[in-house]
């Protein structure tokens, strides 16, 4: 089977670790498992960057919510070692897929390539790159012109306008946060 194409696809969440033995895989998501009622089917992307199953589609036969996160469960992975296979991917769908959101909701793959500029100056900090989640709350990932990664917390408090329509997310940082990785990389 060929790989599609993936113009048109958006990461919805990101798989963990196998859980049990019958091949479901913890995992992280932006909302609860009912937000996800709509996802009959994904893509999975490996953390190498490759399509699990030759770009198949996984179905989704459950996605529950366990403690600070999800388990999924999809048809064509059955066992353990079916599950470990897949660790950690992220999991696609098609941006015209997804259901509409919301007046101010987005997507947090929405973010993705958004300029990031300081609410005070304009000042430009740099682009989304990427985003991790360390527990509760989301952090962006952006990448200034030069040097190194600048984490910004994705908080109401921070990130105090976001415009996907306009690629632009303004932010209010707290003092010595843009200073925070370069100080890193300096000791």
């Amino acid at each position: 089977m060929p790989e599609p194409i993936l113009d048109d696809w958006v990461v919805i969440g990101r798989l963990g670790r196998a859980r049990g033995l019958r091949g479901e895989l913890l995992g992280r998501a932006n909302h609860p498992a009912d937000s996800y009622r709509w996802v009959k089917r994904v893509v999975l992307r490996l953390p190498g960057g490759s399509l699990a199953g030759a770009g198949q589609w996984y179905e989704v036969e459950s996605i529950r919510d366990y403690k600070d996160g999800l388990v999924y469960k999809f048809r064509e992975i059955g066992s353990r070692t079916d599950a470990e296979a897949v660790e950690h991917a992220e999991l696609l769908v098609r941006e015209s897929d997804r259901p509409a959101l919301g007046n101010g909701e987005f997507y947090l793959s929405d973010l993705l390539g958004c300029s990031v500029e300081t609410q005070a100056t304009g000042e430009l900090v740099g682009v989304v790159s990427s985003w991790q989640e360390f527990g509760a709350q989301a952090v962006l990932e952006v990448k200034p012109a030069s040097g190194d990664l600048i984490w910004i917390p994705l908080v109401r408090e921070i990130c105090v306008e976001i415009d996907t329509a306009a690629r632009r997310i303004a932010i209010d940082p707290p003092d010595g946060l843009l200073d925070l990785n370069k100080e890193a990389s300096e000791a």
